[in-house]
């Protein structure tokens, strides 16, 4: 999740984003209003937050995500648009974020970016269009959004791989918009994490013998230590 706006004190906020056997991280932004990431995922998977941080012209958080037979580093990227309060120019960006891809681009592990760049990637024409994309290419990397996601009809929120992984299954679907931007989805070339199984003992209330129950409390500390 991107530009969340969360900050310290929705913890109750929080909590009722969160599903049902799902576990969220999240990263504030401090010094502005907006920004902030977060990672909602399944329990049975394991989640190591490697580093969270912000560069000049976007923020940033990587983790491992992994279960018994797989592991990926999945990379969760917002970068703010132009504007009087966070004045930085899509050149500025494109610096900062090779300088990133630089130090991450030869991670052993599958490598997954995801997040919202404010970029219209689907003008194909568009100079910062074209210049992002050269960059993605002379990396290796590939965009896999062909659906906009936005609610102007561009693509802004994009999910990115090495070509030499073979990380996304299906081709990612524009879904709901939850605000003016909408949630994308896809499958992961991964095996689905097992469902966590556990013993849990109970007592069958309505099989209890009333008048055995009664004579056992009778004989218990509770009745006989009356002083306690």
């Amino acid at each position: 999740m991107t530009e969340t706006w969360l900050t310290a004190n929705d913890v109750a906020v929080k909590v009722e984003c969160t599903p049902p056997g799902c576990k969220m991280i999240d990263c504030l932004q401090a010094g502005r209003n907006g920004g902030g990431t977060a990672l909602v995922y399944r329990s049975g998977l394991a989640v190591s937050e490697i580093i969270t941080g912000e560069k000049p012209s976007f923020e940033f958080a990587e983790y491992i995500v992994s279960d018994n037979s797989s592991k990926f580093r999945l990379i969760v990227v917002y970068r703010p648009p132009y504007s009087d309060t966070h004045p930085v120019t899509i050149s500025m960006f494109l610096d900062n974020f090779a300088d990133y891809l630089d130090s991450i681009i030869l991670c052993p592990d599958p490598l997954l970016i995801a997040g919202d760049f404010n970029i219209h990637v689907d003008i194909h024409d568009h100079n910062d269009s074209v210049r992002f994309m050269d960059l993605l290419v002379s990396m290796g990397l590939v965009q896999h959004v062909n659906t906009p996601t936005g609610q102007r009809g561009h693509i802004l929120d994009l999910i990115i791989t090495r070509e030499v992984d073979s990380l996304v299954h299906t081709p990612p679907i524009s879904d709901c918009f939850l605000s003016d931007h909408c949630t994308g989805l896809c499958n992961l070339s991964l095996l689905k994490p097992s469902l966590t199984v556990r013993e849990i003992s109970y007592q069958k209330l309505k099989a209890i013998r009333l008048e055995a129950f009664k004579d056992d409390l009778g004989l218990s500390d509770l009745c006989r230590n009356t002083q306690s």
